[in-house]
């Protein structure tokens, strides 16, 4: 099992795999890599008990969607032992009901309010609004160097009552404890 975990935390950083119909000649865009680093990052995360009511795990979509069949490639795959469906919705409100939800560069104009709605509860918040973890969201991604790399906010996920896999935060290109350290 430890083996097996290692080697799905090595592929979420170093050789995320391509979903879907990605062709098989044809490098993986930007929003394929995000797509497997998102999935990989609700493998790796802990809901209280309470939440994960059903067999299923929800993925909201809140925003402008650039991810395409990239995150369709996702729907119905096995996450935790759930079956992953995911929803695209008009509003943070729609997405209450929702595990995990990314939140598109469109809603930066609205990020506080979108934040807020989630805040304390045991939602996922991810997104690549620039320097996202620090407003208050608890997985940034980014591109760097033309590699996607993320920031985790424990501080906020320990709020919501998530725990992030410790080997994630081991590959996280920064970590905000909340404990005056970043």
């Amino acid at each position: 099992m430890r083996a097996m975990r290692t080697m799905a935390l090595h592929a979420l950083c170093v050789a995320p795999w391509l979903i879907g119909s990605v062709g098989h000649a044809q490098a993986a865009s930007e929003y394929d890599v995000k797509a497997a680093f998102i999935f990989n990052f609700m493998r790796f995360t802990e809901w209280p008990d309470e939440v994960l009511k059903d067999n299923n795990l929800r993925l909201c979509i809140l925003g402008r969607d650039s991810f395409g069949e990239a995150i369709n490639a996702l729907q119905g795959r096995q996450v935790q032992k759930r079956e992953l469906h995911i929803r695209r919705v008009a509003s943070a409100t729609e997405a209450q009901s929702c595990h995990a939800v990314y939140i598109a560069p469109s809603e930066e104009p609205r990020l506080a309010t979108v934040l807020a709605t989630f805040a304390a509860k045991s939602v996922l918040t991810l997104s690549d609004i620039e320097r996202f973890a620090d407003k208050g969201g608890i997985i940034g991604l980014a591109l760097v160097d033309e590699r996607v790399r993320f920031e985790v906010n424990l501080a906020t996920a320990r709020v919501s009552g998530l725990r992030v896999n410790s080997q994630v935060l081991k590959l996280a290109q920064r970590v905000i404890d909340g404990k005056g350290t970043p």
